[in-house]
Protein backbone atom coordinates (compact mmCIF):
# COMPACT_ATOMS: atom_id res chain seq x y z
CA UNK A 1 0.00 0.00 0.00
CA UNK A 2 2.81 2.40 0.90
CA UNK A 3 4.57 1.75 -2.41
CA UNK A 4 1.47 2.71 -4.36
CA UNK A 5 1.10 6.04 -2.64
CA UNK A 6 4.80 6.80 -2.89
CA UNK A 7 4.24 6.29 -6.60
CA UNK A 8 1.42 8.86 -6.38
CA UNK A 9 3.74 11.39 -4.81
CA UNK A 10 6.40 10.87 -7.46
CA UNK A 11 4.12 10.98 -10.44
CA UNK A 12 1.58 13.62 -9.47
CA UNK A 13 4.23 16.32 -9.69
CA UNK A 14 5.33 15.29 -13.16
CA UNK A 15 2.02 14.19 -14.65
CA UNK A 16 1.85 14.74 -18.38
CA UNK A 17 -1.71 13.54 -18.96
CA UNK A 18 -5.12 13.94 -17.32
CA UNK A 19 -5.13 13.90 -13.52
CA UNK A 20 -7.61 13.75 -10.64
CA UNK A 21 -7.50 16.49 -8.00
CA UNK A 22 -8.24 15.09 -4.54
CA UNK A 23 -8.73 16.78 -1.16
CA UNK A 24 -9.08 14.66 2.00
CA UNK A 25 -9.90 15.77 5.54
CA UNK A 26 -10.22 12.90 8.02
CA UNK A 27 -10.80 12.83 11.77
CA UNK A 28 -10.40 9.76 14.01
CA UNK A 29 -10.86 9.15 17.72
CA UNK A 30 -7.55 8.61 19.50
CA UNK A 31 -8.73 5.29 20.95
CA UNK A 32 -9.77 3.98 17.55
CA UNK A 33 -7.22 1.84 15.74
CA UNK A 34 -7.41 -0.47 12.75
CA UNK A 35 -4.36 -2.54 13.61
CA UNK A 36 -4.58 -6.00 15.17
CA UNK A 37 -8.05 -7.30 14.45
CA UNK A 38 -10.35 -6.54 11.51
CA UNK A 39 -13.35 -4.31 12.21
CA UNK A 40 -16.72 -5.66 11.12
CA UNK A 41 -19.04 -3.04 9.68
CA UNK A 42 -22.43 -2.53 8.14
CA UNK A 43 -22.80 0.18 5.50
CA UNK A 44 -25.81 2.50 5.65
CA UNK A 45 -26.93 5.46 3.57
CA UNK A 46 -26.75 8.88 5.23
CA UNK A 47 -29.78 9.78 3.10
CA UNK A 48 -31.73 6.71 4.21
CA UNK A 49 -32.09 5.42 0.64
CA UNK A 50 -30.45 1.99 1.01
CA UNK A 51 -32.89 0.53 -1.55
CA UNK A 52 -32.06 3.04 -4.28
CA UNK A 53 -30.15 1.73 -7.28
CA UNK A 54 -27.65 4.55 -6.99
CA UNK A 55 -26.76 3.70 -3.39
CA UNK A 56 -26.50 -0.01 -4.20
CA UNK A 57 -24.00 0.76 -6.98
CA UNK A 58 -21.96 3.26 -4.97
CA UNK A 59 -21.98 1.11 -1.83
CA UNK A 60 -20.48 -1.80 -3.79
CA UNK A 61 -17.41 0.33 -4.52
CA UNK A 62 -17.29 1.64 -0.94
CA UNK A 63 -17.38 -1.90 0.48
CA UNK A 64 -14.59 -3.02 -1.88
CA UNK A 65 -12.36 -0.14 -0.77
CA UNK A 66 -13.09 -0.68 2.93
CA UNK A 67 -12.42 -4.40 2.63
CA UNK A 68 -9.14 -3.61 0.88
CA UNK A 69 -8.22 -1.57 3.97
CA UNK A 70 -8.91 -4.54 6.23
CA UNK A 71 -12.53 -4.00 7.24
CA UNK A 72 -14.94 -6.94 7.17
CA UNK A 73 -18.40 -6.30 5.72
CA UNK A 74 -21.46 -7.92 7.33
CA UNK A 75 -25.11 -7.54 6.39
CA UNK A 76 -26.50 -7.88 9.91
CA UNK A 77 -26.26 -4.67 11.94
CA UNK A 78 -26.26 -6.63 15.22
CA UNK A 79 -23.06 -8.43 14.15
CA UNK A 80 -21.21 -5.24 13.13
CA UNK A 81 -18.63 -3.62 15.38
CA UNK A 82 -19.37 -0.31 13.74
CA UNK A 83 -21.94 1.34 11.51
CA UNK A 84 -20.51 3.30 8.58
CA UNK A 85 -22.73 5.80 6.81
CA UNK A 86 -22.08 6.88 3.24
CA UNK A 87 -23.05 10.29 1.88
CA UNK A 88 -22.25 11.87 -1.50
CA UNK A 89 -23.25 14.85 -3.63
CA UNK A 90 -22.22 17.17 -6.45
CA UNK A 91 -22.73 20.94 -6.28
CA UNK A 92 -24.26 23.06 -9.05
CA UNK A 93 -20.88 24.17 -10.30
CA UNK A 94 -19.06 27.50 -10.33
CA UNK A 95 -18.01 29.39 -13.43
CA UNK A 96 -14.27 29.99 -13.47
CA UNK A 97 -12.68 32.32 -16.01
CA UNK A 98 -9.04 31.87 -16.92
CA UNK A 99 -6.86 34.15 -19.04
CA UNK A 100 -3.85 33.11 -21.09
CA UNK A 101 -1.40 35.00 -23.29
CA UNK A 102 -0.80 33.78 -26.84
CA UNK A 103 1.56 35.09 -29.57
CA UNK A 104 0.31 37.01 -32.61
CA UNK A 105 1.94 36.57 -36.03
CA UNK A 106 1.43 39.32 -38.62
CA UNK A 107 2.71 37.36 -41.58
CA UNK A 108 1.40 38.40 -44.97
CA UNK A 109 1.30 36.22 -48.08
CA UNK A 110 1.17 37.96 -51.50
CA UNK A 111 0.24 36.04 -54.66
CA UNK A 112 2.23 36.83 -57.84
CA UNK A 113 0.30 36.57 -61.12
CA UNK A 114 1.20 37.18 -64.75
CA UNK A 115 -0.78 39.34 -67.20
CA UNK A 116 -3.06 36.36 -67.92
CA UNK A 117 -4.06 35.99 -64.27
CA UNK A 118 -2.07 32.83 -63.75
CA UNK A 119 -0.46 32.25 -60.36
CA UNK A 120 3.31 32.29 -60.57
CA UNK A 121 4.08 31.94 -56.88
CA UNK A 122 3.83 33.54 -53.49
CA UNK A 123 5.82 36.05 -51.51
CA UNK A 124 5.63 35.94 -47.72
CA UNK A 125 6.58 38.95 -45.65
CA UNK A 126 7.37 38.83 -41.96
CA UNK A 127 9.07 36.17 -39.87
CA UNK A 128 6.84 33.10 -39.45
CA UNK A 129 8.80 32.05 -36.36
CA UNK A 130 8.89 35.38 -34.50
CA UNK A 131 5.64 36.83 -33.12
CA UNK A 132 4.94 40.48 -33.73
CA UNK A 133 3.16 40.75 -30.41
CA UNK A 134 0.97 39.03 -27.84
CA UNK A 135 -2.71 39.05 -26.95
CA UNK A 136 -4.79 37.77 -24.06
CA UNK A 137 -7.51 35.17 -24.54
CA UNK A 138 -10.13 34.36 -21.91
CA UNK A 139 -12.12 31.15 -21.48
CA UNK A 140 -14.85 30.24 -19.01
CA UNK A 141 -15.40 26.74 -17.64
CA UNK A 142 -17.83 25.32 -15.10
CA UNK A 143 -16.06 23.59 -12.21
CA UNK A 144 -18.02 21.08 -10.12
CA UNK A 145 -17.11 19.85 -6.65
CA UNK A 146 -17.82 16.16 -6.00
CA UNK A 147 -17.98 15.16 -2.33
CA UNK A 148 -18.00 11.83 -0.48
CA UNK A 149 -18.36 11.52 3.31
CA UNK A 150 -17.84 8.32 5.29
CA UNK A 151 -18.72 8.36 9.00
CA UNK A 152 -18.27 5.52 11.51
CA UNK A 153 -20.06 5.05 14.82
CA UNK A 154 -20.19 2.39 17.52
CA UNK A 155 -23.15 2.55 19.91
CA UNK A 156 -23.75 6.14 18.86
CA UNK A 157 -20.15 7.21 19.55
CA UNK A 158 -18.19 8.58 16.59
CA UNK A 159 -15.10 6.57 15.61
CA UNK A 160 -13.95 8.47 12.57
CA UNK A 161 -15.16 10.67 9.71
CA UNK A 162 -13.51 11.11 6.33
CA UNK A 163 -14.52 13.78 3.82
CA UNK A 164 -13.21 13.47 0.27
CA UNK A 165 -13.62 16.22 -2.32
CA UNK A 166 -12.64 16.43 -5.95
CA UNK A 167 -13.12 19.32 -8.37
CA UNK A 168 -13.28 19.28 -12.15
CA UNK A 169 -15.31 19.94 -15.29
CA UNK A 170 -17.48 16.84 -14.91
CA UNK A 171 -20.55 16.49 -12.67
CA UNK A 172 -20.86 12.76 -13.44
CA UNK A 173 -20.40 11.33 -9.95
CA UNK A 174 -21.36 7.88 -11.18
CA UNK A 175 -18.25 7.75 -13.39
CA UNK A 176 -15.97 9.39 -10.83
CA UNK A 177 -17.12 7.77 -7.58
CA UNK A 178 -14.78 4.72 -7.92
CA UNK A 179 -11.88 6.99 -8.90
CA UNK A 180 -12.34 9.36 -5.96
CA UNK A 181 -12.80 6.53 -3.44
CA UNK A 182 -9.73 4.59 -4.60
CA UNK A 183 -7.49 7.63 -4.91
CA UNK A 184 -8.28 8.60 -1.30
CA UNK A 185 -8.34 5.05 0.12
CA UNK A 186 -5.12 5.39 2.12
CA UNK A 187 -6.57 8.15 4.32
CA UNK A 188 -10.00 6.67 5.07
CA UNK A 189 -10.56 6.03 8.82
CA UNK A 190 -7.31 7.84 9.66
CA UNK A 191 -6.49 11.17 11.30
CA UNK A 192 -4.92 13.34 8.62
CA UNK A 193 -4.26 16.23 11.02
CA UNK A 194 -5.18 18.70 8.28
CA UNK A 195 -6.81 18.81 4.88
CA UNK A 196 -4.58 17.11 2.33
CA UNK A 197 -4.55 18.16 -1.32
CA UNK A 198 -2.85 16.17 -4.05
CA UNK A 199 -3.20 15.16 -7.68
CA UNK A 200 -3.19 11.63 -9.09
CA UNK A 201 -2.24 11.11 -12.72
CA UNK A 202 -4.78 9.01 -14.63
CA UNK A 203 -2.10 6.58 -15.77
CA UNK A 204 -0.99 6.08 -12.15
CA UNK A 205 -4.58 5.39 -11.13
CA UNK A 206 -4.97 2.77 -13.88
CA UNK A 207 -1.73 1.08 -12.82
CA UNK A 208 -2.77 1.14 -9.17
CA UNK A 209 -6.08 -0.55 -9.96
CA UNK A 210 -4.31 -3.15 -12.11
CA UNK A 211 -1.96 -4.05 -9.26
CA UNK A 212 -4.83 -4.12 -6.79
CA UNK A 213 -6.79 -6.47 -9.03
CA UNK A 214 -3.78 -8.78 -9.28
CA UNK A 215 -3.49 -8.88 -5.48
CA UNK A 216 -7.17 -9.76 -5.16
CA UNK A 217 -6.80 -12.58 -7.69
CA UNK A 218 -3.74 -13.96 -5.89
CA UNK A 219 -5.47 -13.69 -2.52
CA UNK A 220 -8.51 -15.70 -3.59
CA UNK A 221 -8.56 -18.86 -1.49
CA UNK A 222 -10.72 -21.72 -2.64
CA UNK A 223 -13.41 -22.86 -0.20
CA UNK A 224 -12.25 -26.24 1.24
CA UNK A 225 -15.88 -27.38 1.31
CA UNK A 226 -16.51 -26.61 -2.34
CA UNK A 227 -17.24 -29.35 -4.84
CA UNK A 228 -13.92 -28.75 -6.65
CA UNK A 229 -11.91 -29.07 -3.44
CA UNK A 230 -13.61 -32.31 -2.47
CA UNK A 231 -13.05 -33.64 -5.97
CA UNK A 232 -9.31 -32.89 -5.78
CA UNK A 233 -9.06 -34.73 -2.46
CA UNK A 234 -10.69 -37.79 -4.00
CA UNK A 235 -8.65 -37.61 -7.21
CA UNK A 236 -5.33 -35.91 -6.45
CA UNK A 237 -3.02 -35.12 -9.35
Amino acid sequence: MKKLFVLFALCSGCASGPSYNIRVNSYADQDYALVDKPKTFVLMSAKGDENSLQFKEFSTTAVEVLEYLGFVHVNNKSKAAETISLDYNVDNGVEVTSTSTIPVYNNKTTTIQNSYGQNLGYIQSGNPYAPSGYTQVSSTDTVFTRRIILSSKTNGIMNWQTEIRSSGNSSDLRALFPVIMNCAAKFIASDTGQELAYSVDKSVYIEMMRQRKQKREVAVVEDPNSFKSKLRKLFPR
